[in-house]
């Protein structure tokens, strides 16, 4: 007989009743990780109407001190919006839905809350949203009770103010703060698409479904599912003409996105699919996104035992914006990730006119993004399907294709369907949604296949607690927190290692080696805790019998270095990476690691001297080791080193800019050169079609300055003159910078300006759309490519007027850069239109003339000045 898995409910309510709120809310968290972790509950368990219940009862109970707390502490302001999440990302994921969000409606001020439900948010990645008019806070206590009161403290400081959730599969705290009545409004942005999230069940909030086929999905489901589409900004388009498109040898395909997404436990590998594409196209394959030397490897030996030249196959690590690479190298047919699909980059895919091809996975067709995409856009399950849409593609048919997907991101993904759905509160009106044409008896073999076979110990640990609970008379005895449910599998106790819970994954990773002796990655992670708990001792010997019990020891022993090294014991990682070259010298990965772990424990000349002899080889196999070579080149003094490795290295953008440095430095570099080498870069890393913002007329002029590093340098003192000569009748003026090394200068500065904002933790794209939601009307750049993150906002078109003021005077060679202030005579080395300065040697003398250069450029852009807008 089976334990009985259902009564989880009763158990729980049981545990909220006996007043451990506490335990109630760790263990919804275990539930939903339990099920979320299983690969066979993909696209069929979304939510649960009894959790959210559960956590909705929790709230209530803590809804009336929550007031009280509100009340004993009144707002400094009112927020507008307050956007409840679990914590925020750098890069991607639902940060940039939330900074979409935000941009709508500039003129709200928004209060972004984050519960921290997990211990792991990154207090840069929060505040990379953090605006004049966006605040953000983070859960500054620990226990899961304490989060839920204190984010429903936040909600009750502003019952007038509009609330969006977007929290995590498991943040029950989120789910149980957000009370009907205590807020004006609440919208829970369904983001957590395929896996069982908290608060999909929720009826008496709005449920915002972010693509199509999860909102048709929901609605079959009996939730009042609302769309209002994802939404990517528009960058133009390829050409739909039949003679722009390859065929059969010319024919240009893509893929893009984390590796984790092509990484899977599937039955075929994207590694060795590459070689069936490329046989089927005939022609080129791109990947934009980075993939681990492992992954490296693997294609390019599949490749090779297929006979297929590794030119064929190019990788791309990173790009400003996948839209404008794929226009540029003129992709014929984007393959969207697979097995898991990317929304983002397929809606990209669509707005830049390319021909898409999703997967339908085998567990759940929505997995590979299928659905997305105009009627009639090409999708495959097998490598059969795959191989025969390949080989069947025409120009005619490719340009229909490009024609539908330019039409259809128009009219679903564009930012005004999105920023319309925000502003008015009308959902859009979705496109039709066919079922899906999956083969149910392969979805389940395919189950079976991935079935965690264990699902009772989540139950039978919640059932343990509320004996123990109930033994004690109540919660006032327990502690307010629990210990976690056993693990099944490795899945699970490196779930609970990673989520900081390490007495929980130390017993859970003791069972998995009892049960399996010698099994290495239970070595590995018993070390790793062992060391996170002042026993390096102990951990020596767990990762001593890791590598000695691993068919690999080399990569065992590398991955234990690349733990250590994360966790900050460079003098481990270092023996561990040294052992691991030693058994195996081509593991050229491990050589970067070694390296990294060198320069932390302050020997920058070691690490030089251990990479420099791979440099010749490293354009063919290991690109990125270039980069730590010209960082360290730099570090140490060795110029000559660090420009041949930034001549190498030049795919990099990092590398390009620093070249360019160096090459500016050299009195013998001739200006037509420079310009030249100028101009590769910016077809290489920032290549963006010029374009346009309307100018208008204006009682001040908003001028915006851009820097990379505020700190003591000729560039800031600069700076520093141009804001003290500028009228204030005429302008007011705004400073956008990256980041602050010289506190002093950053204060003189804030006394200046009339505003500041940092674009730290951006990409081009969020910083160029920072820049348009403070309304600036003109932009100077003052570094040139000195400062790579400042300047890639102005391959955007972030402002009507754009202007380098670089000194000495030097082209960006950006489409979107507009003017160049110079003294020369001579033009003919700018790609930029000059704004004249009297004189070149002391730029500061004459700061005061800028002023009236600005309004020139503004007047000649079409807009105008002393009429209010």
């Amino acid at each position: 007989m089976i334990p009985d898995a259902t009564r989880f409910e009763s158990d729980l309510r049981s545990l909220i009743a006996l007043g451990d709120l506490d335990g109630a809310l760790a263990f919804i968290r275990f539930l939903v990780d339990h099920v979320r972790f299983d690969p066979a509950a993909i696209g069929v368990t979304l939510g649960s109407p009894a959790l959210d219940k559960l956590c909705s009862e929790i709230g209530a109970l803590t809804l009336a001190e929550s007031r009280q707390r509100a009340a004993a502490s009144k707002p400094a302001r009112n927020a507008d919006v307050i956007i409840l999440a679990t914590e925020l990302y750098a890069l991607g994921g639902h940060s940039r839905v939330i900074a979409d969000l935000i941009a709508t409606r500039p003129d709200k001020h928004h209060l972004i809350l984050l519960s921290n439900f997990f211990d792991s948010a990154e207090a840069a990645a929060a505040q990379s949203l953090a605006s004049a008019t966006t605040q953000v806070e983070i859960a500054p206590v620990a226990g899961r009770l304490d989060k839920l009161l204190w984010l429903q403290t936040g909600l009750a400081r502003h019952p007038d103010a509009q609330v969006y959730v977007f929290n995590h599969h498991g943040d029950a705290a989120t789910i149980a703060a957000i009370q009907p009545g205590l807020n004006r409004e609440v919208s829970f942005c369904h983001h957590a698409d395929y896996h069982l999230c908290l608060g999909v069940h929720l009826d008496w909030v709005r449920h915002v479904d972010f693509f199509a086929p999860c909102q048709h999905r929901c609605r079959a489901a009996g939730i009042a599912a609302e769309y209002w589409p994802l939404s990517v900004p528009d960058r133009g388009t390829r050409s739909h003409e039949t003679s722009s498109f390859g065929a059969g040898t010319a024919l240009t395909t893509c893929s893009s996105g984390v590796w984790s997404k092509f990484d899977e436990n599937y039955p075929f590998h994207y590694a060795d699919v590459i070689g069936e594409i490329l046989r089927a196209s005939g022609g080129k394959h791109l990947h934009i996104g980075g993939i681990p030397d492992d992954g490296l490897a693997r294609i390019h030996a599949s490749l090779a035992a297929q006979g297929i030249a590794r030119e064929r196959f190019e990788h791309i690590p990173q790009v400003p914006s996948v839209w404008a690479t794929l226009i540029e190298k003129q992709v014929d047919l984007y393959l969207g990730s697979f097995p898991i699909g990317g929304g983002r980059a397929t809606t990209e895919a669509l707005g830049a006119g390319i021909p898409v091809v999703t997967h339908r996975h085998q567990l759940d067709p929505l997995l590979g993004a299928w659905g997305l995409g105009p009627a009639g856009t090409w999708s495959w399950a097998t490598l059969q399907e795959l191989g025969d849409i390949l080989r069947q593609l025409t120009p005619a048919r490719l340009a229909e294709h490009s024609l539908a997907a330019r039409q259809h991101y128009l009219t679903h993904h564009s930012p005004g369907v999105f920023a319309q759905c925000v502003q008015t509160g009308q959902p859009a009106t979705p496109p039709d949604f066919p079922a899906p044409p999956n083969d149910r008896l392969v979805s389940y073999l395919l189950r079976s296949a991935v079935r965690q076979e264990s699902h009772t110990p989540v139950i039978e640990e919640l059932h343990k607690r509320l004996q123990a609970v109930t033994e004690a008379g109540g919660q006032t005895s327990m502690p307010r927190t629990t210990q976690a449910p056993a693990a099944g599998g490795i899945a699970d106790a490196i779930a609970l290692y990673e989520a900081g819970n390490l007495e929980e994954a130390g017993a859970a990773f003791s069972e998995l080696h009892a049960r399996q002796p010698g099994e290495p990655q239970a070595l590995t992670y018993l070390g790793l805790i062992a060391l996170r708990a002042g026993m390096p001792d102990d951990a020596r010997t767990f990762f001593t019998h890791a590598a000695g019990s691993s068919k690999d020891a080399a990569n065992t022993q590398a991955a234990i270095g690349q733990r250590c090294l994360e966790l900050g014991e460079a003098a481990l990682a270092i023996d561990y990476l040294e052992a691991a070259l030693k058994t195996n010298p081509a593991l050229v990965g491990a050589y970067a690691l070694l390296a990294d772990a060198l320069q932390q424990r302050g020997n920058a000349e070691r690490a030089l001297a251990l990479l420099k002899p791979l440099m010749q080889q490293t354009r063919e196999l290991h690109p990125e080791i270039l980069l730590r070579i010209a960082r360290l080149a730099a570090a140490t003094g060795e110029t000559g080193t660090e420009q041949a490795a930034c001549m190498l290295g030049r795919q990099y953008a990092e590398c390009h800019s620093r070249l360019l440095q160096l090459m500016a430095q050299y009195h013998d570099t001739a200006a037509a050169t420079l310009l030249e080498e100028t101009k590769s870069f910016v077809e290489k890393h920032a290549k963006v079609a010029r374009s346009s913002l309307s100018a208008g007329s204006r009682s001040r002029l908003r001028a915006g300055f851009v820097v990379g590093s505020i700190d003591s340098s000729p560039i800031t003192q600069h700076l520093e003159s141009l804001l003290c000569e500028l009228d204030g009748e005429r302008f007011e003026t705004l400073l956008f910078f990256d980041r602050i090394h010289d506190m002093a200068s950053a204060q003189r500065l804030s006394l200046i300006v009339d505003e500041s904002h940092t674009f730290a933790g951006m990409d081009p794209l969020g910083a160029a759309q920072l820049v348009r939601t403070k309304h600036t009307d003109i932009l100077i750049s003052l570094e040139w490519h000195a400062q790579l993150p400042a300047l890639m906002i102005f391959s955007q078109r972030a402002a009507p007027v754009q202007i380098n003021y670089s000194r000495p005077a030097r082209s960006s060679a950006l489409a979107n850069m507009d003017y160049i202030v110079s003294a020369a005579a001579d033009s003919s080395h700018f790609t930029e239109r000059v704004l004249h300065l009297p004189h070149d040697d002391d730029p500061i003398r004459y700061a005061s003339s800028f002023g009236d250069m600005l309004v020139e450029a503004w007047q000649a852009c079409g807009g105008s000045l002393g009429v209010a807008a």
